[in-house]
């Protein structure tokens, strides 16, 4: 003969099974949203700022081993996606110590507002270049 508390052990598991598949399936369900991907500001219809190429040399202009950097090359302004900052940014070619660098910079409201080494969402790589149209220079 079983023992009641063997009996009510087994009535709790039959009732917790189907609570744990729905906890279970509730998380994994998370994992196929798409609400991580939607980006934080509304695609911008604006057009970017005209004087990127002034905007990003200026803000070059901060960067410690400017002086010992080679020829400074960009790419055309494009809209950011998903988790870049801003609302538009640009790629930035240029040598440090002979090896090649890239940098993506990124612009809203006509400021600069990150600069970081551009990693592979920015496909920097695959972008074409043109020499950065410094106004500071004469």
């Amino acid at each position: 003969m079983r023992s009641v508390t063997h009996l009510c052990n087994a009535a709790v598991g039959r009732m917790l099974r189907p609570v744990s598949g729905f906890v279970a399936l509730t998380i994994l369900s998370g994992c196929s949203s798409t609400f991580f991907f939607i980006p934080e500001t509304p695609v911008s219809l604006e057009p970017g700022p005209a004087d990127y190429h002034a905007l990003i040399a200026s803000d070059l202009r901060t960067l410690k081993d400017r002086p010992s950097m080679g020829p400074i090359e960009v790419t055309q302004l494009r809209q950011t996606r998903l988790a870049q900052p801003g609302d538009w940014f640009a790629c930035v070619r240029t040598t440090l110590q002979e090896k090649p660098m890239y940098f993506a910079v990124f612009m809203r409201e006509g400021k600069v507002v990150e600069r970081r080494q551009a990693v592979m969402i920015d496909e920097c790589t695959t972008e074409h270049f043109q020499p950065l149209h410094d106004p500071a220079k004469p």
